[in-house]
């Protein structure tokens, strides 16, 4: 049979519905995966960002502590020689530990203001969990050691502290995009990145002198997120 006259329009006005149906829900598939692709990619991006700014946050603390395993090598050394008779060293032990404990108290400040600065760089905000979580700032949690009664070298005890049992020598920190978008009449941060790092290492000084004396060797590393997010993350 021949086809009537029309029968091929009436066929192609029944595909064009269906074509341009087809084309609505593939820009809309293709639409849903540029953005849900766009989301994962920058929250990885972010997790890069707050792992970096921690781990270098974390990285002043284990420089001053690896600073304070140098600096009791040298005054142990001195002590040595003003025990034989060079008393002139006395005064230089003293500006070695007036550095000591000066770097002590503001390593913690320093370590948090390095892993702030580090994620400005790459276009976040940093917001150091170790204030919101109730915990102290990070510190090196040393401890001065005496020689009978003459406090001579810094120990590293991990002291105690009133927040957490056994001190903090952790950077916390929870990073946001620096341009937050805008919901409704609130700037709601697009995405957030919590990351957590520490400086670890053998002991500065025993709380005995042993030979051969541990070499400086504390460093910055990851690790696993300890402190309670909850009250804290929206």
């Amino acid at each position: 049979m021949l086809p009537t006259p029309g029968s091929c329009w009436k066929t192609k006005g029944q595909v064009l519905p269906l074509l341009v149906i087809g084309l609505v829900i593939l820009w809309v598939a293709l639409a849903v995966s540029f953005s849900l692709g766009r989301d994962v990619l920058q929250r990885v991006q972010l997790q890069m960002v707050a792992d970096l700014a921690a781990e270098e946050g974390a990285s002043v603390l284990a420089e001053s502590l690896n600073f304070m395993a140098t600096t009791n090598l040298a005054m142990l050394s001195m002590g040595v020689a003003a025990f034989f008779g060079h008393g002139d060293v006395i005064a230089t032990i003293r500006e070695f530990q007036r550095t000591q404990d000066f770097v002590a108290q503001v390593a913690g400040a320093a370590a948090l203001a390095k892993a702030e600065s580090v994620a400005l760089e790459h276009g976040a905000v940093a917001i150091p969990l170790n204030h919101l979580t109730g915990t102290a700032l990070p510190s090196l949690m040393v401890a001065r050691g005496y020689a009978g009664t003459i406090p001579v070298w810094l120990e590293d005890r991990l002291q105690p502290i009133d927040e957490r049992e056994y001190g903090e020598r952790f950077v916390r920190l929870l990073v946001r995009k620096s341009n937050p978008q805008r919901v409704d009449k609130y700037q709601q941060p697009a995405q957030m990145a919590v990351a957590e790092a520490a400086a670890e290492g053998q002991r500065i000084l025993g709380e005995q002198i042993i030979l051969p004396l541990p070499e400086p060797n504390y460093s910055a590393s990851l690790v696993e997120i300890k402190c309670k997010l909850d009250g804290v993350l929206p």
